[in-house]
């Protein structure tokens, strides 16, 4: 008997750990359209994105200097470039969504007029500007534009609070269908519109990562430092995911996981073991 109860309590267990690890997130993995750590490449690491383009003399850092630091963690060096993201449909669920947020690392190292990220929008006024943000502009204010520039409510957002220089902070600029936008800095809620913003127009796939996107390929104010961790989602994140982001998760620590074999396998063990105990009772 006693055995039986250990047993028992050991798969409990297992299953309880499983069953958290696995309820821990609430994004489906389709919803990251792409994801850049920028570890030894600018592959995308969510399976969903395209490659990004190193242009302009924009590189990658030495190991152990991306955020995370240690080991082979790097960082996109923007270094007057930026990365480039090409035409394709992997921001169309974001575009049918009307919600596109965005969540990076960043250290800077000077005043600069520059962008952080840039998503185009061919239709959209303010030189095609899809999504963008200046974090901050050379005067020391974030800016954070959506379809086209600069309404204020309808286009564009401001705060005073300037990003800090020389270390890496958090951030997350998003933007949904009821026409809120938020921008977080370092899991910290410094802009909450309610309402007001302007629907999306289509985006076409172009993006860049540390620069203004202008034209098709060929980015201008860059952004003066580094940018890590960088990925684009199709839903809002909400405060417990910007915690997680903010305190070192990936941005693939949010996304759900499939169950396991072993955790089905576990799970139906001990669904299984009422039934064997009452066929041993009544022998």
């Amino acid at each position: 008997m006693m055995s039986r109860l250990i047993v028992v309590f050991c798969a409990a267990s297992v299953v309880f750990s499983l069953t958290a690890v696995a309820g821990a997130a609430a994004i489906d993995p389709a919803d990251l359209l792409a994801y850049y750590n920028f570890n030894g490449g600018t592959a995308d690491s969510s399976g969903n994105g395209p490659e990004a383009t190193l242009v302009n003399g924009a590189i990658l850092s030495a190991a152990g200097t991306g955020v995370f630091g240690g080991g082979a963690d790097q960082a996109l060096d923007v270094s007057g470039g930026a990365a480039l993201l090409p035409l394709g449909t992997h921001f169309d669920s974001a575009f049918t969504n009307d919600t596109l947020a965005v969540s990076f690392w960043q250290k800077r190292s000077a005043n600069a007029n520059s962008s952080a990220f840039w998503v185009v929008s061919p239709d959209s006024d303010g030189l095609r500007r899809g999504m963008q943000a200046h974090t901050p502009w050379g005067n020391g204010t974030i800016f954070f534009d959506s379809s086209g520039c600069c309404v204020a409510t309808t286009q564009r957002v401001t705060t005073a609070v300037g990003s800090p220089m020389n270390e890496w902070a958090h951030y997350v600029f998003q933007k949904d269908a009821a026409g809120n936008k938020q921008v977080w800095e370092d899991g910290v809620l410094i802009i909450d519109q309610v309402g007001g913003a302007d629907p999306f127009e289509a985006f076409d796939g172009t993006a860049a990562i540390g620069g203004f996107l202008s034209t098709a390929d060929s980015p201008s104010n860059p952004f003066p430092g580094q940018i890590d961790e960088f990925a684009f989602w199709s839903v809002a994140l909400d405060a417990d995911q910007v915690a997680q982001l903010a305190g070192g998760a990936s941005a693939t620590d949010l996304t759900i996981p499939e169950p396991t074999s072993v955790l089905l396998l576990i799970v139906g063990s001990l669904a299984a073991l009422p039934l064997l105990r009452r066929r041993r009772r009544s022998a």
